[in-house]
């Protein structure tokens, strides 16, 4: 088998697995809809030649005993055609859709909508999802403290201060530190004048 006809196949797998929610509810079944599907692109000569635009042999043959640069441009090469052709497909399943050739027996699940939009924002009809960031890490320990204590500093008094490093000395060492390095300047109104006193303001 050719390394087209391989790729070929393994759209038609990623197609089958992103979308099994939605081909379920489709009336015919999902190989039903997948050889309209294979019919209506080989009717289509402009999906054809979007495709083939990536269907150069000699660039999509990984060269095992080529150079990294050799295989590299055969990777790009095989990505560009599987997602040139991915696009096509979805294509391909909005107009055999739309055209009643194929349809769905119930109302699409949840899963089977969210589905139905990957498609149509694979295909150009909708714009991409936006990005959610993900969440930033948990705070550390030490975060944590820097960030009472700078509360503390700005909201406590000086005795508040002065017993809290007292009794503890994970937060005296901390905020001794953070008065040596002036990271507690923009909130002083008061400071350890080195004998281990506090002035008041």
């Amino acid at each position: 088998m050719s390394i087209t006809a391989d790729l070929v196949n393994e759209v038609r797998t990623e197609f089958l697995s992103h979308s099994r929610d939605l081909l379920a509810l489709l009336k015919a079944g999902p190989e039903d809809a997948m050889r309209r599907l294979t019919a209506s692109l080989q009717l289509n000569a402009d999906a054809q030649a979007n495709v083939m635009l990536h269907a150069n042999p000699e660039k999509l043959e990984l060269k095992l005993l080529g150079s990294d640069h050799e295989r590299a441009m055969s990777l790009v090469a095989q990505a560009n055609f599987k997602r040139a052709l991915y696009k096509e497909t979805t294509v391909a399943f909005l107009k055999v859709l739309r055209s009643g050739a194929i349809e769905f027996v119930s109302r699409l699940t949840p899963e089977a909508e969210q589905q139905f939009e990957d498609i149509e924002i694979s295909a150009g009809e909708r714009q991409p999802r936006p990005v959610v960031p993900p969440p930033p890490p948990p705070k550390s320990a030490q975060e944590i403290l820097i960030e009472q204590i700078k509360d503390d500093w700005l909201h406590l008094p000086t005795a508040k201060i002065r017993q809290k490093c007292n009794t503890d000395r994970q937060y005296r060492a901390e905020f001794d530190r953070l008065v040596a390095t002036d990271e507690l300047k923009s909130a002083v109104t008061s400071y350890t004048d080195g004998s281990g006193e506090f002035r008041q303001p």
